[in-house]
This record gives C-alpha cells, sequence and structure tokens, in this order.
C-alpha cells in the first residue's frame, strides 16, 4: 500500500491586489492550497492581512519580501531604500554589490514588523517576491534582519528555490530560468551554516505565458515533488499586474474537484510545515 504524501501548496502574492487576496482566502477556506505568502509592503495589507487571522489555525501565513512591486517601508528614512527596482536591476545591483547591507537590513526589518503590526504573530515561514531573497547582499541581510527580529524565538523555515523548474518552452524562459537558478547554491550554504531551516524541495515555476495547461502542469508538480516539498503557485481573481489570465486559470483549476481528484489519486496531503516535521 502506498503511504502518503505530504507536501505544502503556497499561493503567493497575498495582498499584491484585491482579487488576488480575495481568490487566496476562497481556496484557503476550501483547504484547496494549505499556505499563503504575503506582501507587508502594500498598502492593502492592514486591511486585508487582519482576514487571514481565523485561518492561521489550519494553514501557514508567511512574509513575502518584496524589493520590485512596492515602495520600500523604509523610503521615508534617510538610511532608506527609496523606490521599487526592476527584477533586471536587482539581479544587478544584487550582484555589483551595489545594494548597501544596511539599507536592506533595515528594510526587511520594517517588513518583519509591519507583518506582526498587522497579524499579531509571526510569520509562519519567509520568502521572497520573485525569488529575490537568494541573491547576494539580500540573502545576507534577511539573514542578518532574521537573527534580529526573531532573537527570542526560532527563525521560521526559508524558502529555498531548489529542484528544478517545469517548462513549456524553454525559449521563452531565459529569464524565468535565470532567476530561479541564481543564489539558491550559495543560499543553501548559508542556510546549512547558520542551522536554519527550510524547504528540501521546490515545484511551481513555469512559463507564464498564453494558454496554460492548469491540469497538467499541476499534476507533473504533484509527482515530481518529494514529500515535505512546497508548491508554488499564484491564483487570484480579475488581476491586472501582468499575469491575470494566469492567475484565473490557476484559482479555477484549484478550486475545483479535479485538483481534489488528483490529490487523492496521487495519495498527497496538504499540510503545514510544522506537521511535515512532525513525522
Amino acid at each position: 500500500m502506498t503511504s502518503t504524501k505530504r507536501i505544502i501548496v503556497c499561493a503567493d502574492d497575498f495582498a499584491l491586489n484585491e482579487g488576488i487576496s480575495t481568490a487566496i482566502i476562497e481556496l484557503l477556506n476550501n483547504r484547496a492550497i494549505s499556505a499563503t505568502s504575503c506582501m507587508a509592503t502594500s498598502p492593502l495589507w492592514p486591511e486585508w492581512g487582519p482576514r487571514l487571522k481565523a485561518l492561521a489555525t489550519t494553514a501557514d501565513i508567511g512574509l513575502h519580501l518584496d524589493l520590485t512591486e512596492f515602495t520600500p517601508l523604509s523610503a521615508p528614512l534617510a538610511d532608506g531604500l527609496h523606490q521599487p527596482l526592476s527584477i533586471g536591476q536587482t539581479i544587478i545591483k544584487a550582484y555589483s554589490r551595489q545594494l548597501p547591507l544596511a539599507a536592506l537590513v533595515r528594510e526587511f526589518t520594517l517588513q518583519l514588523q509591519r507583518f506582526y503590526e498587522v497579524m499579531g504573530f509571526n510569520p509562519h515561514f519567509i520568502d521572497g517576491h520573485q525569488h529575490i531573497h537568494q541573491f547576494p547582499r539580500i540573502r545576507d541581510a534577511l539573514l542578518i534582519a532574521c537573527k534580529d527580529h526573531f532573537k527570542n524565538s526560532t527563525v521560521p523555515p526559508l524558502r529555498l528555490v531548489n529542484g528544478y523548474p517545469f517548462f513549456s518552452s524553454l525559449r521563452d524562459s531565459a529569464l524565468k530560468l535565470l532567476i530561479h537558478t541564481l543564489g539558491r547554491n550559495a543560499f543553501k550554504r548559508a542556510l546549512d551554516k547558520a542551522k536554519l531551516c527550510y524547504y528540501k524541495d521546490f515545484k511551481g515555476i513555469y512559463v507564464f505565458k498564453g494558454e496554460s495547461n492548469t491540469a497538467l502542469l499541476f499534476k507533473q508538480f504533484i509527482q515530481q515533488i518529494s514529500p515535505g516539498g512546497i508548491i508554488m503557485c499564484h491564483p487570484g481573481h480579475h488581476s491586472t499586474d501582468g499575469i491575470g489570465h494566469i492567475r484565473e486559470q490557476e484559482y479555477v483549476f484549484l478550486n475545483s474537484a479535479a485538483w481534489q481528484t488528483l490529490l487523492q489519486t496521487e495519495k498527497v496531503e496538504l499540510c503545514r510545515y510544522q506537521q511535515l516535521t512532525a513525522l
């Protein structure tokens, strides 16, 4: 008899806009996903964050560190970061060491604090919007901010974007492949050295272009993911952020009977990180 495979399915970008946030809450209520990653830099966060509180006993609510979407929380400060960067600018500045470490630490500390102020508890996990948290300088600043913020408690698990992505069209995915691979080995070494917890396997990257066979993609993610791994998803309603059609496709599938059937057929159980470590 095949044993049940326990994994986490996490919807990223909560609070990016209302349509995304509404869709994520619906999926959490329906137990179609088991975690969400939240953007504390969003102007919507103080309003929408509290709507997750009732779900915090059954799902993981994490922090989605951001440098590329919204104005940094440290912008009003003299030594803060003053404007969001594009992902290309972030990569260049990270690898050329143009990002001031102290400013990054300040920004991430403020994002951790803003999460706590709204939720009343610390994030259950931490990751980064567009995987920025693995880049040079940025990963160093994150670990420093975590050490200070969680000095009286355990640092929660961090997302390691390991494993291999699935691409339906590799020629259209050079930047996505670059983002996926940049910094992950160095970040893993840093996490191991600091003896911090992280997800052992990761899936969910594909080309957000055109019409995708969402059912087939998620079947492959489910079949390829190792027990204890995490699958990233991006569901949403009526989103105008550039991948709105993909978000709607993911929401429709994850909210369907076909998704529940897939989980049952593949003997997969969605769970929280603490349930993985209790095995």
